[in-house]
């Protein structure tokens, strides 16, 4: 058996690496449930609301619920980031997940106080297969409430990148 090639398909070519930012600026809430949803019955954590800044509409599609919504099947790799203005206490765990399901080695912990006098910044990436439809979503562990600093800036960012074609929809 040959191995399977990553190299695009020649209808791919001319969207070689369809990638897309999304952010998320302050103020920001990220709110715990507190009941179970239906489709992540595993949910403790929030999802951090995510808006689609630039990109490949046809790749991704950012989702009123939360999350990233994977239009074409394929490997991705996913880098976040979070910035958190001075003064904001934050105390939580940051990670990726697929449809419900944490990515491994995405997670990073991210504290800030409220005397801080710099940004507290941390960055997480996953690379992982996604097939059509699956949701990949920025979670916290705890609830996070983050006000209007001096300046509006981007407080979470999300890039997000299609390395490999894999089966599509």
């Amino acid at each position: 058996m040959q191995p399977q090639s990553c190299a695009p398909a020649p209808e791919e070519v001319e969207n070689c690496l369809p990638c897309a930012l999304f952010t998320r600026n302050a103020p920001v809430d990220v709110v715990l449930p507190t009941t179970p949803q239906v489709e992540t019955a595993a949910l403790t954590s929030g999802i951090v609301p995510l808006g689609q800044t630039v990109g490949n509409s046809d790749y991704f599609r950012a989702c009123p619920r939360g999350g990233v919504e994977i239009l074409h099947g394929g490997t991705y790799l996913a880098v976040y980031s979070a910035n958190i203005p001075v003064a904001q206490a934050v105390s939580t765990d940051l990670s990726l997940a697929l449809s419900g399901t944490t990515l491994s080695g995405s997670t990073q912990t991210l504290t800030s106080a409220t005397t801080d006098t710099a940004v507290t910044s941390v960055t997480g990436m996953a690379i992982f297969t996604a097939e059509c439809g699956d949701l990949l979503t920025l979670r916290s562990s705890a609830a996070i409430s983050i006000s209007t600093p001096a300046v509006v800036q981007n407080v979470f960012t999300l890039t997000l990148i299609r390395v490999c074609p894999g089966s599509t929809c």
